[in-house]
């Protein structure tokens, strides 16, 4: 399967998991992921989907690459593949802010997470520092996830079946320095 235009092979080099990516998708915003989908998968034109929704063509290719975008950005690959750590709150917060792109001060001012998240009151919204503070702790969640992820991939072997070499230093660096040391001594 085809996701954003990468095969699964182009994925697993750029170190993203199908199923992270997929659990994305689902987050984006329903006319993004619907655009992605009919535009990946289904092999719709930039023109058809213009004219489905009845839009320009440059707006289908703005969204289209706004959703891309969103979708590889780093951060919020690292924040779904750290998904299960999140309690509700911060999913709701990294959801809203991260893959919506709604701005802090609107998610304060809609009232969508309660302070109780950081330890206010029951029942009252949490306000612009608190949710600064949440989304910190969500980023430091999921740069915890991502060095777990790339431990782990460290240590299984190569699709071609060989261990990972080790990238500090190349192998024919560490054998010309073994003969340089030879000839020295």
């Amino acid at each position: 399967m085809c996701l954003l235009g990468l095969s699964e092979s182009k994925l697993r080099c750029l170190g993203l998991l199908p199923r992270d990516l997929r659990r994305l998708l689902r987050l984006l915003p329903p006319r993004e992921r619907y655009l992605l989908r009919l535009f990946y998968v289904r092999g719709a034109s930039q023109r058809e989907l213009a004219g489905l929704l009845g839009v320009d063509p440059r707006t289908v290719r703005r969204t289209l690459a706004r959703a891309r975008e969103r979708a590889l950005d780093p951060l919020n690959l690292a924040i779904v593949a750290a998904w299960r750590t999140l309690d509700a709150d911060e999913r709701r917060l990294a959801c809203l802010h991260r893959l919506m792109g709604l701005p802090l001060g609107r998610i304060a001012r809609m009232g969508l997470v309660p302070a109780s998240a950081r330890g206010g009151p029951p029942g009252k919204a949490a306000d612009v520092a608190d949710l600064r503070a949440l989304f910190r702790r969500i980023r430091r969640k999921a740069r915890r996830a991502e060095r777990r992820r790339a431990r782990q991939a460290s240590r299984e072997p190569s699709p071609a079946g060989e261990p990972v070499p080790d990238t500090a230093a190349p192998p024919e660096a560490a054998s010309a320095s073994a003969e340089s040391a030879a000839s020295a001594g």
